[in-house]
């Protein structure tokens, strides 16, 4: 399965996502010329839904990235401003830290990199999809398989006695 990714003046680059989602980022950057600047980049569907690959790191590109066409959108993600957590806007969200209180949280918005973006693709309207913790609650992590440990060696297994000096029969 490969992906198309667009950007610039209508310009397309080919991907393979059957790799972690940061190599693909990685790779996406070095091959449209952001390596060098210190920009964030992701990804967004025809539509506008921001595929979130930054957060999401070490999945599979290939899990994540599931648009019907498989065409995607280059967009740069931009940091607007800190504020208290209870402000929320369409395009920004990301609460840095966890935790319950009044910690300001960091807002931020996307940024398509496709040039006349919206005349090629009419529907598209940028819009970031709400977190899953929000709906669902706190996320259990995965239970993770327990490691096994090598078996003893049978000689390790013996008990040594400590050697007590016999008593003298006089």
């Amino acid at each position: 399965m490969f992906i198309k990714v667009k950007y610039g003046d209508d310009e397309t680059l080919l991907c393979n996502p059957s790799c972690a989602a940061v190599n693909l980022l990685w790779s996406i950057k070095r091959r449209t010329g952001y390596e060098d600047k210190t920009i964030v980049l992701d990804l967004s569907d025809e539509k506008g839904l921001v595929q979130e690959l930054e957060t999401r790191q070490n999945d599979r590109a290939s899990t994540i990235l599931t648009s019907d066409n498989r065409t995607y959108i280059l967009v740069k993600k931009q940091v607007l401003s800190t504020s208290s957590v209870d402000d929320t806007d369409s395009l920004t969200g990301g609460d840095l830290y966890h935790g319950a209180g009044e910690k300001p949280s960091v807002r931020y918005e996307y940024v398509p990199l496709l040039n006349n973006c919206v005349e090629l693709f009419p529907d598209y309207k940028l819009q970031v999809q709400a977190k899953q913790e929000e709906d669902t609650g706190p996320q259990k992590r995965p239970q993770q398989r327990p490691t096994r440990r090598k078996a003893a060696s049978p000689a390790g297994l013996k008990a040594t006695k400590a050697k007590t000096p016999a008593k003298r029969r006089s």
